[in-house]
């Protein structure tokens, strides 16, 4: 979806969907509006184009890579309260 396009009740459930991620300890990667996606890197309203899944993907990898350590630490303390 094109940056700053989103419904009314597109943007309510976004936020319903972050409380209840945040209230499960789920992580939420959120790129809704993020300004490295451009109008331009969209086939339509809601679907990218080749340049712009290229973008996307770059994006979903950098924020892995930045996300994993602490994703890592989160596994650890969940599998040693298991035990």
């Amino acid at each position: 979806m094109i940056p700053n396009s989103e419904s009314e009740e597109l943007i309510d459930y976004i936020e319903n969907l972050k409380e209840y991620l945040l209230s499960n300890n789920i992580p939420l990667i959120d790129f809704t509006n993020d300004l490295r996606i451009k109008e331009e890197h969209f086939k339509n309203g809601d679907h990218l184009n080749e340049n712009g899944r290229i973008v996307f993907t770059k994006m979903i990898y950098e924020q892995l890579l930045l996300n994993s350590s602490s994703l890592t630490n989160q596994a650890i303390k969940l599998k040693n309260i298991d035990n």
